[in-house]
């Protein structure tokens, strides 16, 4: 008797567990290509893209750069580097590196050029501009409202994009803005909650 009232209610938490998952899932879904407002002027959306290139058909080649933030090109792994060492060129050789986080500032053009080329190994983090960002923005500094509206002041964003495990989100100052990417991407605007979509 004991063992059967055990069962049961091992069966009764797999299905209470199998339902919270199948709700976690629906909200999720229903958040996907849904502009809503993050904070006080900067609005964001959640996609799904079908490869790490759909990224190509979200850059605006009028643009200038393309900022990268946190890239890490090694990873956990130790390898050769030729990055410069206190101001000297070490021998690959004999220096190497790993979990290397940097920031990177690239021509938007040649930033695609190398994308098509290459591979993205982990997940990509970048933002639009037509501005060098000055060496005060450090956006590790910076969170929330705070962190968007530095952005909006001193680089005029066109928008970031947060590769993440299970979608990609796009924050910008402009809701226009998002509306044209999701038409590049040829995907529907979520129009489910009117107050923020219309």
């Amino acid at each position: 008797m004991v063992i059967r009232v055990h069962i049961l209610m091992l069966g009764n938490q797999a299905v209470t567990i199998k339902n919270n998952i199948t709700i976690m899932i629906d909200k999720f879904n229903e958040s996907l290509y849904k502009i809503e407002e993050a904070y006080n002027g900067h609005y964001s959306v959640k996609i799904q893209m079908d490869s790490d290139l759909d990224i190509l058909n979200l850059i605006d080649d009028s643009y200038k750069y393309v900022w990268i933030i946190g890239h890490s090109e090694y990873l956990n792994e130790w390898t050769p580097s030729n990055n410069t060492l206190f101001s000297r060129e070490p021998d690959p050789n004999k220096v190497s590196v790993r979990n290397d986080k940097i920031e990177i500032l690239m021509d938007t053009k040649y930033f695609c050029e190398i994308l098509r080329q290459g591979e993205i190994r982990e997940y990509l983090h970048i933002i639009q501009t037509n501005v060098k960002p000055p060496f005060f923005l450090d956006l590790n500094k910076f969170t929330g409202k705070n962190r968007y509206d530095m952005l909006k002041k001193h680089i005029n964003y066109l928008f970031e994009i947060k590769q993440m495990a299970d979608c990609e989100e796009i924050t910008s100052s402009s809701k226009d803005v998002l509306e044209k990417l999701l038409l590049k991407l040829d995907k529907p605007l979520n129009k489910t909650d009117k107050g923020v979509n219309n």
